[in-house]
């Protein structure tokens, strides 16, 4: 499978920031690009250090909708759709991003204490079609197959994981500090919930920043109501706003997965991703003016 991208690239003997419009797609352990009109670029992606969120794609003739950047010994190559639905399949842009995670740590070795004394593999598969919604480890091509999503717990230390299931903890050695890194990031991108309880690793990541949503003050405030328990309906009437930019808000909020919808004319409530990060989101410094969307980063 592959699916229309734009390539920004930097770096030693890239010279000006390049941008091309390509196709990319995962071939075997590498990450092919095909240019329009012509010529193709590969990336071996067992030379991929980083994949990091926080990038800035300059005005390119259109909003970013995603980006993420790829880091190697060479520069940095940042691949990133713009919000054009008949041009670029916001789905797809997932889903390659997936593939490349799976290519960098699918097969590494960790350890489960109690279940085998042998090292087994790792292997990340998507759980639910809207990947940022769960994850899921698999020991071995056999299992144990172990789930972790929103409302499960977890935390670590040094290599040392201990993650919570729906049963037993389960205590992971993860050696590799690029694979513990790498991890970090994936469930940053597709498991935000998980890895907000996962704080105690970004004492060894100092550069990898906690998945906090960055809210506007009028968010903040429709936020905080909904959370300490205001009927969505009322929300209006107790910040003397007009309904129309309160729903407004709730579509915002909701796109930084902190609301959801559970009833007709905006009837939302807290996301477990919202009661995780509860104080830490409002105590977010303020934007000067207008929306951010951090739920990517």
């Amino acid at each position: 499978m592959r699916t229309r991208v734009l390539l920004v690239e930097t770096g030693e003997g890239i010279g000006e920031i390049a941008l091309r419009d390509c196709y990319a797609a995962i071939s075997g352990a590498e990450l092919l690009l095909t240019f329009q009109g012509g010529g193709e670029k590969t990336v071996k992606l067992k030379t991929v250090e980083d994949v990091r969120f926080d990038v800035n794609v300059p005005p390119v003739g259109g909003r970013v909708r995603d980006a993420f950047s790829l880091t190697t010994s060479r520069g940095e190559l940042v691949l990133a759709t713009l919000e054009n639905p008949l041009l670029y399949d916001e789905a797809g842009f997932r889903a390659l991003l997936h593939s490349i995670f799976e290519s960098l740590l699918n097969g590494h070795p960790v350890k489960a204490a109690g279940i085998e004394e042998k090292t087994l593999s790792l292997k990340l598969i998507p759980v639910e079609r809207d990947y940022r919604r769960g994850v899921a480890f698999v020991l071995d091509e056999k299992g144990p197959f172990f789930r972790f999503t929103a409302a499960e717990a977890g935390h670590l230390s040094g290599e040392t994981w201990i993650l919570e299931t729906e049963g037993e903890p389960i205590v992971l050695t993860v050696p590799g500090r690029r694979a513990r890194q790498l991890l970090l990031r994936y469930f940053m991108r597709f498991s935000p919930d998980v890895a907000v309880k996962l704080r105690e690793l970004y004492s060894e990541f100092p550069d990898v920043k906690p998945p906090v949503p960055v809210l506007n003050p009028f968010e903040r405030a429709v936020f905080e109501a909904v959370l300490n328990g205001t009927d969505p309906l009322a929300v209006p009437a107790l910040l003397g706003a007009d309904v129309v930019r309160v729903e407004e808000a709730y579509d915002s909020l909701i796109r930084k997965g902190l609301l959801k919808v559970v009833g007709i004319r905006k009837v939302v409530e807290p996301t477990a991703t919202a009661v995780s990060l509860g104080s830490l989101l409002t105590s977010v410094e303020e934007e000067s003016g207008g929306e951010a969307d951090g739920g990517k980063r």
